[in-house]
């Protein structure tokens, strides 16, 4: 029987993240943007250039005008939680508003899930964040 394992450069992996048809990103221990697909990314102050190398929380704020807003805080329990035990975890319905293109917040609700990436050593060192559009899918 032969081995029939295509080899993939790793650059091609990265467009194979990036073309996925989700709404993610990556992120570091740092809680640094790694990288994004392309579903994420809609222009202005979501492009790749502007999110890559950004801390999560920086770019995904909460909502300033929603004094109950707490889906940075949802976000950064789970990530912690996601490098800490190695664990997936699905998260509840959430509410976290998006920033528009124009700057202005837009009340939406996620399905979001941790995925934990480890290195060769079994360390986790990357979280993949991914979400389903709950306002889409009628939730």
């Amino acid at each position: 029987m032969s081995d029939s394992r295509v080899e993939i450069p790793g650059s091609i992996y990265q467009a194979f993240f990036e073309k996925m048809p989700v709404i993610a990103f990556v992120v570091d221990r740092e809680r640094r943007i790694v990288a994004v697909t392309d579903r994420l990314l809609g222009g202005g102050p979501n492009s790749r250039d502007a999110l890559v190398g950004r801390n999560v929380f920086e770019m995904f704020p909460d909502n300033p005008d929603d004094p109950q807003a707490n889906g940075t805080e949802v976000l950064r329990e789970s990530l912690d939680r996601a490098f800490l035990t190695g664990e997936v975890e699905v998260l509840p319905r959430q509410r976290y508003d998006a920033r528009a293109e124009d700057g202005q917040f837009v009340e939406r609700y996620w399905l979001p899930e941790n995925n934990p990436v480890r290195n060769a050593d079994g360390d986790v060192a990357f979280v993949i964040h991914s979400v389903v559009d709950a306002n889409a899918v009628g939730h």
